[in-house]
């Protein structure tokens, strides 16, 4: 009985050793991951500064940060980008009314087009009116003059 106790402790016992293992080597490798997550920040962080540095021509380690100055730097860039915002604003009100305007006078010009043809098509009618008038008033004339020879004829006959 005692020996299968201790069989059984020394197997619980194994397990916890066991399941302690895999919780270890997990933890070292969360550790191991945020360690390199922190070398790459750091990475980045060195390479921005250099960016930075290259940009503006300073070393940033070497140049003391005044806040006033910064504060106002920062008001001059916020007053800028208003001025520019603004700019930008009126500029696409300006470029919105042209559109506009070349779109009012696209259509106005196809109306006047439009207008044109119908007008056109309204005078190419009324010609062929007119000429199918002319025609029978024609027709009609030739009658008459048909009609005033035959009078004469028999007028003549009756003579």
């Amino acid at each position: 009985e005692r020996v299968r106790r201790a069989n059984e402790e020394l197997r619980v016992a194994k397990a916890k050793v066991h399941k302690y293992k895999e919780i270890r080597s997990e933890l070292e490798g969360s550790l191991s991951k945020a360690a390199d997550r922190a070398r790459q920040l750091e990475d980045k962080n060195r390479e921005l500064r250099g960016k930075l540095a290259n940009i503006t021509g300073v070393d940033q380690k070497k140049v003391p940060v005044d806040p006033e100055k910064v504060k106002k730097k920062l008001a001059e860039k916020d007053e800028q980008i208003k001025k520019l915002e603004h700019e930008k604003e009126v500029l696409q009100k300006v470029a919105d009314s042209a559109q506009k305007k070349l779109e009012a006078r696209d259509k106005q010009r196809l109306l006047g087009k439009q207008e044109a043809e119908d007008h056109n098509s309204e005078l190419r009618k009324q010609v062929e009116e007119k000429a199918r008038q002319l025609k029978e008033t024609e027709a009609l004339l030739h009658r008459q003059q048909s009609r005033m020879q035959r009078l004469k004829l028999e007028h003549n006959k009756l003579k």
